[in-house]
């Protein structure tokens, strides 16, 4: 068991070796570009971020008023009716497409509803600054 042990760690070892000859011998290039790039794409990213946070906390917000849920059978749409099709065919590839797509529309109605929140949101604070000054 201890052979074996060492067998691997000299495996290992010589591995590692020949991984480091081979990273020195590769050129360095500059990368005072590289950084400014990566400076602004963390910017970008950051300020998506807080852009996405600020929306996903009017997800789901008029929710509320929805009809509660009928007990009567709810008519499918042609993306869901597709899928269906699909799964009964055994075509699981597009199956996976189409929910994608149904979970890509979704998710845009989700967003709009939500800048609309956020707008509507903002215009009231505006109106009720306006008021008070």
């Amino acid at each position: 068991m201890w052979n074996k042990f060492q067998e691997l760690h000299k495996k290992h070892s010589e591995q590692k070796t020949s991984a480091s000859r081979s990273e020195k011998k590769k050129r360095k290039r500059s990368r005072k570009g590289k950084l400014k790039n990566e400076e602004e794409s963390h910017s970008e990213q950051s300020s998506s971020e807080t852009q996405w946070k600020e929306l996903t906390q009017y997800f789901g917000v008029n929710e509320r008023f929805d009809a509660p849920v009928k007990r009567k059978k709810v008519e499918k749409l042609g993306l869901e009716k597709r899928i269906d099709q699909a799964v009964e065919e055994w075509n699981i590839e597009k199956a996976e497409e189409l929910s994608n797509q149904l979970a890509t529309r979704e998710l845009g109605v989700n967003i709009a509803t939500a800048i609309a929140c956020h707008n509507f949101v903002k215009a009231k604070k505006e109106a009720e600054n306006s008021q008070v000054a």
